[in-house]
């Protein structure tokens, strides 16, 4: 029993050795300007947190540990932990803006059937036989479109 609580205890004290992480603050900017609720994630430890209103965080880190900052409109930037930004514990990290482009936009009425329903009065109210008559008389495009 005695090898056994002593075998338990060195086996959690070199646990708790191995995992020597310390609390880094850091702020996330995009061209100078704060980057809100954006995802902050120590990927080595799978620890993560989020960028507060001020866009600044705190993680726990340790050296090597990789560090992702994501959000939906700016692209992923990684950062590897260094002994100068454990030293400083302090972490500026700026983002990059993500484009989306969009190959096709749809527009579409919002009620589509009172859409229709106003273009067909529209249809109705027009006078088709004066268009016809001027058509007929102009014979000439460049005259038809001079025709109201």
């Amino acid at each position: 029993m005695r090898k056994f609580i002593l075998l338990l205890l060195l086996f959690s004290n070199m646990l708790s050795w191995g995992q020597n992480r310390m609390p880094i603050k850091g702020k996330l900017l995009y061209r100078n300007i704060n980057v809100v609720a954006a995802n902050v994630v120590n990927n080595t430890a799978q620890i993560n947190t989020i960028t507060d209103a001020d866009g600044e965080f705190e993680i726990d880190v340790a050296l090597g540990d990789e560090v992702l900052f994501s959000s939906v409109q700016y692209l992923i930037r990684t950062v590897v932990i260094t002994p100068e930004i454990l030293q400083n514990n302090r972490l500026t990290v700026s983002v990059n803006e993500r484009i989306n482009a969009l190959e096709e936009v749809v527009i579409t009425p919002y009620n589509t059937e009172k859409f229709l329903d106003l273009k067909e009065e529209e249809f109705k109210s027009y006078d088709y036989d004066s268009f016809w008559k001027c058509l007929v008389e102009k014979r000439s495009i460049n005259q038809w479109i001079k025709c109201d």
